[in-house]
C-alpha cells in the first residue's frame, strides 16, 4: 500500500512519505500549499487566496494567475508521488486541502492538545501534563516562516501560534501545580524572550522561581517585565501578577504563592 504524504507546518514546511523526505515546490506554489495547509478542510476563494499569498505587489490578475501556480502545484505534488497531486482540490467555492487528520501536523497537535485538556479538566495532572508535552513536541519553530504575505502572517498564523501559547499556559500550570517549579524556569526563562509581552509567562516564572526557594530572582523576573511593559507598552502589570509580587514581599510561605491561579 502506498504510503500516505505527511505535511508539517508548524515551523518550517515540510513533508514526508514512509519517514523518507518528500521534495516540495519552491517560488508562489511552495506558498500556496503552505497557505492552504494552514487552513485544512477550508475553501478559500481565489480573491482570499490572494490576500493571504500577494502583499501590494500581486498580479493584474490574481484568478488567472492563482490557477497557473494551482496546476503546477498540482503537477510538482504528483512528481512527489505519495498520492500527494491528489490533496488539492478545487470547487465552485474555492480551492482546498483534503487530508485526513494524521496527515498534517496542526491537526495532529490540535487533537493532541484536546485530549489532554480533557484529562487536566478530569483532573488527572500527570496524564494531562504528559499529553499537553507531546502535542507541545510537534512545534519546530514558527508557523511557515518566510511564507505568505503579512495578511497571512497576521490573520492566519498567529492565530495558529495562539494555539501553542494557549497549550503551554495549560500546560505551566498543571506542572506548577505537580510542584515541578525547578524544572520549569529554564523553559520559562526561554517563552518569556520568545513572547516578552505575554504576562502569564512572566506569572509562572515569577512563580516557579519563588517556589523553588529564589526569592530575589524572582522579585527581579517581576521588576523586569514592570518595566518592559510599563516602558514600552505605557501599562502597569495585571492584578494577577502584581499580587503575586505583593505575595513574595509579604514573605508568604512559597507553597501558598499563586494558588487559586
Amino acid at each position: 500500500m502506498q504510503a500516505k504524504p505527511v505535511f508539517r507546518i508548524l515551523g518550517p514546511l515540510e513533508a514526508q512519505a514512509d519517514s523518507h523526505p518528500l521534495p516540495l515546490p519552491a517560488g508562489k506554489q511552495r506558498t500556496l500549499l503552505g497557505v492552504l495547509l494552514a487552513n485544512p478542510h477550508r475553501a478559500l476563494a481565489a480573491d482570499e487566496l490572494a490576500a493571504l499569498i500577494w502583499n501590494g505587489d500581486g498580479p493584474d490578475n490574481p484568478r488567472a494567475t492563482l490557477y497557473t501556480h494551482l496546476t503546477r502545484l498540482r503537477q510538482s505534488l504528483r512528481r512527489c508521488g505519495a498520492g500527494a497531486a491528489g490533496i488539492v482540490r478545487g470547487s465552485g467555492g474555492g480551492y482546498s486541502i483534503s487530508l485526513v487528520a494524521d496527515q498534517l501536523d496542526l491537526l495532529v497537535f490540535r487533537d493532541k492538545a484536546e485530549r489532554a485538556r480533557r484529562v487536566l479538566d478530569g483532573g488527572d495532572l500527570e496524564s494531562g501534563t504528559a499529553g499537553l508535552r507531546e502535542a507541545l513536541s510537534l512545534w519546530r519553530g514558527p508557523v511557515l516562516p518566510g511564507l505568505g504575505s503579512d495578511r497571512f502572517r497576521s490573520a492566519v498564523a498567529e492565530r495558529i501560534e495562539e494555539e501553542r501559547i494557549r497549550a503551554l499556559d495549560r500546560y505551566n500550570e498543571a506542572a506548577l501545580a505537580l510542584g515541578r517549579h525547578g524544572d520549569l524556569v529554564a523553559e520559562l526563562r526561554s517563552l518569556t524572550r520568545e513572547y516578552p509581552y505575554h504576562e502569564r509567562f512572566w506569572q509562572h516564572l515569577v512563580l516557579a522561581l519563588y517556589r523553588s526557594g529564589r526569592r530575589v530572582e524572582a522579585l527581579d523576573a517581576y521588576r523586569e517585565v514592570a518595566t518592559r511593559l510599563r516602558t514600552d507598552m505605557g501599562m502597569d502589570p495585571s492584578p494577577e501578577l502584581e499580587e503575586l509580587h505583593m505575595t513574595i514581599l509579604r514573605g508568604a510561605p512559597s507553597e501558598a504563592a499563586g494558588r487559586n491561579r
